[in-house]
């Protein structure tokens, strides 16, 4: 099966090839990295209600999408991603803490960053960052 043009993992800084119609978001406030994955998840009736691309200065270290659903919607987000050959590389149930309380759960899909993994160290002699990239990641 081949995948549709639509949905072939791209560079962050690329436009999607194909809109999409959703009346419930706007592209334009969607990280352009992450913004096709939200398009597909939202088309098959997925209720995301957040998402990053990943990176430096982003929420989160890889591209991310949170949504709402019940213990079962985990499982049938998987299938779709899968069925839709979107790279996925986690899927997890979370509960946040809000005014020392535990919220309702929510689920995140995480997918395969085109970014490379490493950290940034700051040289205090000249005030700019370095990034290595030989960092092991366990």
């Amino acid at each position: 099966m081949k995948p549709h043009k639509s949905i072939v993992r791209r560079g962050i800084n690329e436009e999607p090839s194909e809109i999409i119609p959703d009346a419930q978001i706007n592209p334009k406030t969607i990280d352009k990295g992450i913004l096709n994955e939200v398009l597909v998840l939202r088309k098959h009736g997925v209720d995301t209600f957040e998402s990053c691309q990943g990176g430096v200065n982003h929420s989160f270290p890889e591209p991310t999408i949170k949504f709402h659903g019940d213990r079962n919607e985990g499982i049938r987000v998987a299938y779709i991603c899968l069925q839709e050959f979107l790279s996925i590389t986690e899927i997890r149930r979370t509960f946040s803490i809000e005014n020392e309380e535990i919220t309702m759960p929510y689920w995140e899909v995480v997918f395969k960053s085109e970014i490379p993994k490493g950290q940034l160290f700051l040289d205090r002699k000249t005030g700019t960052f370095r990034f290595n990239s030989d960092v092991s990641t366990h």
